[in-house]
């Protein structure tokens, strides 16, 4: 991620430093993209990856913690789907928590801005 291209306000930075992170893998054209959105500043990344395998998610999200700290905030707890429990060990040194969902609950945040994605990307794919 292009750091210059982050805009931060001054005010939300010294509001809050610490932000929990939802995570989610989505789909677009059968690629898969790890989506990440912060409680409460609703900073949002997506990272495309090229599987879903441990070593793959680790990276991805040694990369998308480092763009939270280049902007000056710390992901202290991870809410997620059972499909990240393999990372757990691996993050453990700069998570304090990692919340595995059930199943049948998702993290309201993910839902709804997966579907804003979604359908502003199906939009754009049919005007041409």
């Amino acid at each position: 991620m292009d750091m210059s291209k982050v805009n931060t306000s001054s005010e939300l930075m010294s509001k809050y430093k610490e932000v929990i992170l939802a995570v989610y893998i989505m789909f677009i054209n059968n690629v898969p993209y790890l989506f990440t959105i912060s409680r409460p500043i609703k900073f949002i990344t997506v990272k495309m990856v090229k599987n879903q395998n441990q070593a793959t998610l680790i990276v991805a999200f040694n990369q998308i913690r480092s763009t939270y700290q280049k902007v000056g905030y710390k992901a202290v707890d991870v809410l997620a789907d059972n499909q990240f429990e393999c990372v757990r060990g691996e993050i453990s040194d700069w998570v304090a928590c990692l919340n595995i969902r059930s199943a049948d609950k998702h993290v309201p945040e993910i839902v709804q801005c997966i579907r804003t994605i979604k359908q502003k990307v199906c939009y754009t794919i049919t005007l041409f």
